[in-house]
């Protein structure tokens, strides 16, 4: 069941260009300014409810060119803030080829993408599922989907941007 979903920022115009960029780049004072605990709200819990943070993982591929895992800096700062620990149990979905895909239609591609899956049981029924920047809300729903059906009762949603779909991503000529 999803309980909540959260996010920092609200990623528009530029604001989605200096996000990207610190997804994309490694940019500790850039870090240091976005993952603010004052600007963090953690998402709300029920009092005393046990919970653990779950980061959205990333193929070897995508944490090798970027040198990190954007989602889980930003579980690092929820964490620094709440208290709650990380779990990094969510094994990234695996690249597959587009020559074996190209046969299946749109949403079964998605869904092939999607497939995450567990690397451990999960610590507590409650989950926070956190990702950086949240689009569709696609990946969140394919790895709560794995979540759910690992165990987990109630799970929160986490991002530290939303852009919302439809927005054209390139800059604008004045």
């Amino acid at each position: 069941m999803v309980a909540s979903v959260t996010s920092a920022y609200l990623a528009i115009g530029q604001s989605y260009f200096v996000l990207r960029a610190w997804k994309n780049h490694a940019n500790p004072r850039l870090a240091r300014r976005l993952l603010r605990p004052d600007i963090l709200h953690f998402p709300n819990l029920r009092p005393g409810e046990p919970a653990v943070l779950i980061p959205i993982g990333q193929t070897v591929s995508r944490s090798w060119q970027l040198g990190r895992n954007p989602a889980l800096e930003v579980a690092l700062a929820l964490r620094q803030k709440s208290g709650v620990q990380i779990q990094e149990i969510l094994s990234a979905p695996q690249r597959t080829d587009r020559a074996q895909t190209k046969e299946l239609g749109r949403e079964a591609r998605y869904a092939s993408a999607l497939a995450f899956s567990l690397l451990r049981p999960l610590a507590h029924p409650t989950c926070v599922l956190v990702d950086d920047l949240r689009t569709t809300g696609r990946t969140l729903r394919a790895a709560g989907a794995a979540l759910q059906a690992a165990g987990a009762q109630r799970i929160h949603y986490y991002s530290l941007a939303y852009r919302p779909p439809g927005l054209d991503s390139r800059r604008t000529q004045n």
